[in-house]
């Protein structure tokens, strides 16, 4: 048996099986297939089959004089469908196609000639035979025709042929009955379209003239009407753009008064330096050596902070440099800045490449499920800031090409998470490629079965390049499919691949992105509208929501116990050590527990929870079971065995509540945070922003806008306005 290897993604020549006469077979072995799950299609002029190939070889045996071209191609079967892997091929046989699993035999030229031969032959015999040219043993000339077996034939040949005939016959009448049945009634059909057509262009004829006089009537209506829907629309135009001037001019008024504020500070901050320079050069003149070395060339001599007098700056740390107030200046006039709170992931249109500002960071709770004594349900806060920036293109590239990034699927292709903001429509484009690369790559929603729930193919083998724009159907992330083997040929393909929002595909931008990643000393935490918040204009921290220890309190006396005593439950009241802030409704949440539910007068109902009452009290209630409390027990059991259960929280993890302060704490920021978040950028012409984190904060923020952009997107949507205003009419 003879043995060719096959590589089906790399395959340009042809395979010639040739004669095998010695060998009598050929095995045909596919390398670089992964599993048994692959299928080979043969083509020839008759047939197209799939054969499924065992083990990757496939076997050809029986041979023929005839030479045959076949067509072949690998499928994989993938989702009861057969996908095409690897290149279109082509195999010059002098052998049998298989069918079926079994073998077609293919007739050579040879036998098919000498086949028709015979056939000719025998229909001329048969046509002297009918005419009665026939001059065989037993023919018409030979002895006792009439009774020959040649005439007996002869005659039931005739037979048969008169019967057609009569048959043929009787079925052409029938047609050309029906035939003229058929042509009577389009006929008729011909008069009564003729009729009516005649009728309708009188009806038309006669209603014409006066609907024209009814639309002229309208056109004079509507030209009004719109000249004055398009002078509204420029007179609200003007206004906007004054408004926008107006609002400009105040921003850059305030920015020159703030700028001059700190350039005149500066300049009698150095005005006072340099007199005390001057007088402490004339006191000391004759005390010091005046030979201070080159290297505090431009120094001043200074008292430090143990008295002595060296070479220094008299000037404080935080005066502004002249470049500095150059690029304040040039920031205010240049740029205007559009204010932003940031909850989600989120795209802004018409930004600037510039600086993202953040002004405040605010905290956010959050607990999972309802808690309960027998289940806590932890109390969590912002615990780091996880920002970043991201401009037009949202594919990166070089995150793709960190093969660790990508998981392989069962299905034999490798994956690619890819996190988008949140948005309607995402669009695709990028550089048009040919059939035949030798891969195939989809976009899916589904992280595992890809093929199964796909927004659509990227490049497809036989198909080419596909370009779309999708809806995201779950979460933040969508997913990109490859061919596990052909990533780096991916990439190298689509090089300039791009993703983006909206559903219309823009011109190609490189991918860019700032980040800004930092672990929090302390959680940012909230209750209701009131957060812990990081201020970059006062360069500090408040912290409004206070964590105490309820196992350290003090439980209330025993006054009025009488109607904290229920059925099922006992309550009593805990004093907090600071005062909690007042909160506007009784349904407000004012605490937070990681084993109590948050309820609302919670001391008049008979159910577990925790809320904070109107004398700064933490009012508790728990399940009598729980507690061992029985009927017979008095209010003050009842009271010792409520406190001995709350002491008892003590190292739980669970003894601590969370509460609005009235008077917040003010602290300092750190300044690693400061600097760290002076690193965000934004991007022309939109940047998305995405927020991370198993809690995340609320963001506000301000964003350098491109005034020109919008106002060049308003006067498009004016434009579309009155095109739809002329349409209407």
């Amino acid at each position: 048996m003879k043995e060719i290897v096959v590589d089906p993604f790399t395959i340009d020549e042809e395979i010639n099986i040739g004669y095998q006469y010695d060998h009598k077979a050929t095995k045909i072995v596919f390398s670089g297939l992964e599993d048994n799950n692959y299928y080979l299609k043969l083509q020839d002029t008759q047939s197209y089959q799939a054969f499924p190939i065992p083990n990757n070889e496939f076997e050809i045996t029986n041979t023929y004089t005839q030479k045959t071209l076949i067509t072949g191609q690998i499928y994989r079967k993938i989702d009861n469908e057969l996908i095409a892997h690897g290149k279109i091929f082509k195999m010059s046989l002098k052998t049998s196609i298989p069918q079926s699993n079994k073998i077609k035999e293919i007739v050579p030229p040879a036998f098919k000639n000498e086949y028709d031969r015979m056939v000719d032959t025998t229909n001329e015999i048969n046509k002297k035979l009918i005419s009665g040219e026939f001059n065989g043993e037993n023919g018409k000339d030979g002895k006792d025709y009439e009774h020959s077996e040649e005439f007996e034939k002869l005659s039931k040949d005739i037979e048969k042929n008169a019967l057609n005939s009569a048959n043929n016959a009787s079925s052409a009448l029938t047609n050309a009955n029906k035939a003229k049945e058929y042509l009577d009634s389009v006929v008729n059909k011909t008069n009564t379209f003729n009729s009516d057509y005649t009728n309708k262009v009188n009806s038309f004829n006669e209603d014409y003239n006066s609907k024209v006089d009814a639309f002229n009537s309208n056109v004079e209506d509507a030209n009004a009407a719109l000249d004055a829907k398009i002078e509204k629309a420029n007179t609200d135009l003007d206004k906007k753009m004054a408004d926008a001037n107006t609002s400009l001019d105040t921003k850059i008024s305030e920015a020159n008064n703030t700028i001059d504020t700190k350039v005149t500070e500066a300049t009698e901050q150095a005005s006072k330096a340099k007199q005390e320079a001057d007088r402490a050069v004339l006191a000391m003149d004759a005390k010091l050596d005046k030979n201070q070395g080159a290297e505090n060339a431009g120094k001043t001599m200074v008292v430090d902070a143990d008295g002595n007098i060296v070479p220094g700056s008299a000037l404080p740390d935080n005066v502004y440099t002249q470049e500095e107030v150059n690029a304040l200046l040039q920031d205010k006039m240049d740029i205007l800045y559009s204010g932003i709170t940031i909850t989600q992931d989120i795209n802004i249109n018409y930004t600037l490449d510039g600086d993202l500002k953040i002004n405040s960071i605010m905290g956010n709770t959050i607990q999972e499920e309802n808690p309960t004594p027998e289940n806590p349900s932890e109390i969590m806060g912002v615990t780091e800031l996880n920002v970043k920036t991201v401009g037009k293109n949202l594919f990166n590239r070089e995150y793709a090409s960190n093969l660790d990034n990508w998981t392989r699927v069962p299905s034999g292709y490798a994956v690619l998470p890819i996190r988008v903001p949140q948005g309607v429509y995402l669009t695709t484009s990028g550089p048009s490629m040919p059939i035949s690369a030798g891969y195939y790559s989809l976009f899916s929603w589904h992280p595992v079965e890809g093929t199964k729930y796909s927004y659509s193919w990227l490049y497809h083998n036989t198909q080419g390049t596909t370009y779309k724009t999708f809806t995201r159907q779950t979460d933040n992330f969508i997913y990109l499919y490859v061919s596990a083997p052909k990533i780096s040929a991916f990439l190298e393909d689509f090089k300039n691949l791009q993703i983006e929002l909206g559903d219309t595909a823009t011109e190609y931008q490189p991918y860019m992105e700032s980040s800004v990643v930092y672990n929090l000393e302390k959680p940012l935490f909230s209750i209701g509208n009131i957060a812990d918040t990081i201020n970059l204009e006062t360069l500090t921290r408040v912290n409004n929501i206070y964590k105490e220890d309820l196992t350290a309190l003090t439980i209330n006396s025993t006054d009025n116990a009488g109607n904290y005593n229920h059925v099922n439950t006992t309550n009593r009241f805990y004093n907090l050590n600071k005062f909690s802030i007042t909160k506007s409704s009784a349904s407000d949440r004012n605490i937070y527990s990681s084993i109590l539910p948050y309820i609302a007068y919670v001391w008049s109902r008979d159910e577990t929870g925790i809320t904070i009452n109107a004398h700064n009290q933490a009012h508790v209630c728990l399940p009598n079971a729980l507690l061992g409390i029985n009927e017979n027990d008095s209010s003050e059991e009842r009271k010792i065995k409520l406190d001995s259960y709350i002491k008892s929280l003590k190292g739980s993890g669970n003894e601590y509540i969370y509460y609005a302060l009235e008077e917040p704490a003010v602290e300092q920021l750190e300044f690693g945070l400061v600097e760290m978040l002076k690193q965000l950028k934004t991007f022309n012409p939109c940047t998305n922003i995405i927020v991370d984190g198993d809690v995340k904060p609320i963001v506000n923020a301000q964003y350098p806008k491109d005034i020109l952009a919008v106002v060049e997107a308003l006067e498009k949507k004016v434009l579309n306005l009155q095109e739809a205003t002329i349409k209407n009419v």
